[in-house]
């Protein structure tokens, strides 16, 4: 009797975990690696491969798998022998029910016991690049809870994020604070870091550490952080699961392995990179050559920005009838992040824009003007100027930080189409750490016929 399962993943880590329960059973087997799948085809009696089923559900799940599925087979075939250098100390069932993981690590009892009494004694711990205290403020980079369970006294967390954050990879994901929270805690922020402890020594840390329920990390080691879109996996930064890469032009580099991993042609493609650090810009590809289509000048103050309103219209009269008007100087990147906190400064926002539009409830949000002053410069003076209107006319901050991310797609969609039309460009692929914003990232992938990479971070430091 033969049995194949198919692991439907692009990630090529779960062909590891795999091979080890296959081996494991001294069963004979075969592991075949495709482009989005891993298949396994194992031989053995009933009662066997009834055994390595129940024995293969402790297998780690995984944020990077889709789905499975198995169904009998004629024979195993003839396949070169599975061979990988993955190794990750994450903690997985089979640690705790051993003591170490897959890949061989184990627990050290020395510094569990010693770093459980700092905690427990208000002292901080130094951990593999984490810095460990107890959470009293949000001056970390993503916050432990002791136990999953613990989560509502701070979160709001769905039955998807929970699974996530239970899984092999443990990411950070973002997550809505309470309503309740916030009241009790005026400085808490709208959303935050949340990552379960990824190692077994953390693990045991944190079950040691009762009357502790949440800890602070400081994080030097940028780990892994994604999002859950309703379609897909959106990789925010890699950590150990980013691609290495030599090449001193990473951005090129990844780009390359999201054309390879969608079968794009690179010699008729674009990419869109909207980031929160480096300039923006959208680039077409056709044969040899490259055309760079996107141009953001970020004013140099605020002062600026009002004068030219002025010569255009009597908004900025109107607004500061009502509101105070920001001024200083402005030193910002050229991106379209630059300007959501150019808009949020002047409308006097108390969150972080990406944030507000990712709390705002309603159906749709107000249509802010997107539009190319000519025919590669963008026009950011309507745009902020825009937002101003729709503040002066009652539009609140969740409404219009919800308006600026769904008009951006509405414009990303209808200049894709433009260049698609003009350049006869086949298909875009989006990187950047603004589609880290969940939102963003969500509708860019509804109304847009770019790719976002399952597998690949948006950007590489």
């Amino acid at each position: 009797m033969t049995l194949h399962f198919t692991f439907y993943s692009k990630a090529r880590h779960i062909a590891f975990f795999v091979d080890f329960w296959a081996r494991r059973s001294n069963l004979r087997y075969a592991l075949r690696q495709n482009d989005d799948s891993c298949e396994l085809f194992i031989g053995g009696s009933e009662s066997e491969l009834t055994k390595f089923s129940d024995e293969l559900a402790k297998m780690s799940t995984s944020v990077f798998l889709k789905d499975t599925s198995v169904q009998l087979c004629d024979e195993v075939p003839d396949i070169p022998a599975f061979s990988t250098d993955f190794k990750s100390a994450n903690i997985t069932p089979y640690a705790l029910e051993t003591g170490k993981n897959e890949c061989g690590f184990e627990s050290d009892e020395d510094f569990i016991k010693a770093a459980s009494q700092a905690l427990k004694a208000s002292q901080s711990v130094s951990y593999k690049g984490l810095i460990i205290s107890k959470l009293e403020n949000f001056d970390c980079d993503y916050i432990m809870p002791t136990r999953l369970n613990l989560l509502p006294k701070i979160f709001i967390c769905d039955e998807k994020n929970m699974i996530a954050l239970s899984s092999f990879e443990k990411p950070v994901i973002r997550l809505r604070t309470s309503a309740l929270f916030r009241q009790n805690h005026k400085d808490a922020p709208l959303f935050f870091g949340v990552r379960a402890p990824f190692d077994i020594n953390l693990f045991k840390l944190a079950q040691s550490l009762e009357g502790i329920n949440f800890l602070a990390i400081k994080d030097s080691n940028r780990p892994f952080c994604a999002n859950l879109l309703e379609r897909q996996l959106c990789v925010i930064k890699g950590g150990e699961f980013s691609p290495v890469i030599n090449s001193q032009n990473k951005l090129a580099a990844l780009f390359a392995l999201v054309l390879a991993e969608y079968k794009i042609n690179p010699q008729n493609c674009g990419l869109i990179y909207f980031s929160k650090e480096n300039a923006d810009f959208i680039k077409v590809f056709k044969g040899d050559s490259q055309y760079e289509m996107l141009k953001i000048n970020i004013p140099s103050s605020y002062e600026e920005i009002y004068e030219i309103i002025s010569s255009r219209s009597a908004l900025i009269e109107n607004f500061k009838a009502k509101f105070p008007l920001k001024t200083g100087k402005i030193d910002r990147p050229a991106n379209f992040y630059s300007l959501f906190c150019i808009i949020a400064e002047i409308l006097g926002f108390k969150d972080e824009p990406l944030d507000l539009g990712a709390d705002f409830s309603g159906a749709r949000g107000v249509r802010i003007d997107y539009k190319m002053q000519s025919k590669d410069e963008f026009d950011t003076i309507s745009l902020i100027a825009s937002a101003m209107s729709f503040r002066l006319a009652g539009a609140d901050e969740r409404n219009i930080s919800f308006g600026l991310i769904e008009s951006l797609v509405s414009f990303i969609d209808s200049y894709t189409d433009l260049l698609k039309n003009e350049l006869d460009c086949e298909d875009f692929v989006l990187l950047g750490s603004l589609f880290g914003s969940k939102p963003l990232g969500e509708l860019a992938l509804k109304h847009t016929n770019a790719k976002l990479s399952e597998i690949y971070p948006l950007e590489l430091p």
